[in-house]
């Protein structure tokens, strides 16, 4: 039990220490100027008032001033199947613990069409309970998990056209987090 805790502790330390090193990407971004031309690109910097771009036809760095720009839209990669391992892994561990658990000292009979008969309380009939609950609970959370991620991976459409400043200023702070460096010190 020790060891098995120990090699599951050392490997989440391994991938977390992996992905530290990567670098981050700036959002993707579609911009809409006022005078209708359209770019696209990674988010490179903010800096005072201008978005840095890098373009994604040419690869080039695009510098566009904020107040130039009609709308601004932030393209979302669905996170649908990464949303279903998530509720799939939790609903078999919520699941499992929930049928193995659940009325532990109690004699208990139950007749269910799904879940067949459980009458008497004994470790096994507790595993094959907590297996069948697992199963129910995974089918359930995988879906609830991929409308979640299929709903984080919609587009984000923002007016810049006609913002008050105060907006304009909480806009650029907002961009500057998604940008691939965000220091300020510019």
């Amino acid at each position: 039990m020790k060891k098995s805790l120990l090699m599951v502790l050392l490997l989440i330390t391994l991938a977390a220490t992996s992905f530290a090193g990567l670098a981050r990407e700036g959002a993707k971004f579609v911009l809409q100027t006022k005078d209708g031309q359209t770019i696209s690109g990674e988010l490179l910097a903010v800096k005072h008032s201008s978005l840095i771009l890098k373009d994604t036809v040419t690869s080039i760095g695009i510098t566009v001033d904020i107040n130039d720009l009609e709308f601004i839209r932030l393209i979302r990669n669905p996170k649908t199947l990464s949303g279903i391992a998530i509720g799939t892994v939790l609903g078999v561990l919520a699941g499992y613990v929930v049928g193995h658990e659940t009325l532990k000292k109690e004699y208990y009979y139950y007749t269910s069409p799904i879940f067949g008969t459980f009458s008497d309380n004994n470790e096994s009939s507790r595993v094959e309970r907590g297996l069948k609950f697992a199963i129910i609970g995974s089918l359930g959370l995988s879906l609830i998990g991929g409308g979640l991620g299929a709903m984080a991976g919609f587009d984000r459409t923002i007016s810049v056209a006609g913002q008050p400043e105060t907006e304009i200023q909480w806009l650029l702070k907002w961009l500057r987090s998604r940008a691939r460096y965000e220091e300020e010190s510019y």
